[in-house]
C-alpha cells in the first residue's frame, strides 16, 4: 500500500531541522528496515524552493500501522521539527 506523510514544520524547525538532517537522512537510507520504501520525498519550501516549511514522504508499507510506526521512529518527529503531521492511505492514479 501506499502512504503520504504530509508535515508541516514548527515555528523553530530550521535549526532543529539543521541539527538532525544527518540522522534524518541515515534513517531515510535505512527505510526498509522499518518496513517502508520510499517512492519519493523532499520538503515543502516557501516560493524561493530554498526556505523549508515542511515535508512530503511517499512510501509503501504493509498497513497503515507499519507506515504510522516508521514515521514516528524519523528522528525529525522525535526531535519535534513538525508541529503537525498525518499519515493518509494514497492511492495513485497517474
Amino acid at each position: 500500500m501506499l502512504f503520504v506523510i504530509h508535515a508541516i514544520d514548527a515555528d523553530d524547525a530550521a535549526a532543529k531541522r539543521e541539527a538532525h538532517y544527518s540522522a534524518h537522512f541515515a534513517f531515510l537510507d535505512e527505510a526498509e528496515k522499518h518496513g517502508a520504501k520510499i517512492i519519493m520525498s523532499g520538503p515543502l519550501t516557501q516560493d524561493d524552493e530554498k526556505t523549508p516549511v515542511g515535508s512530503i514522504l511517499v512510501i509503501e508499507a504493509a498497513d497503515h500501522a507499519t507506515a504510522e510506526k516508521f514515521h514516528h521512529a524519523d528522528p525529525f518527529y522525535e526531535a519535534n521539527v513538525w508541529k503537525q503531521s498525518s499519515v493518509h492511505t494514497f492511492v495513485r492514479r497517474r
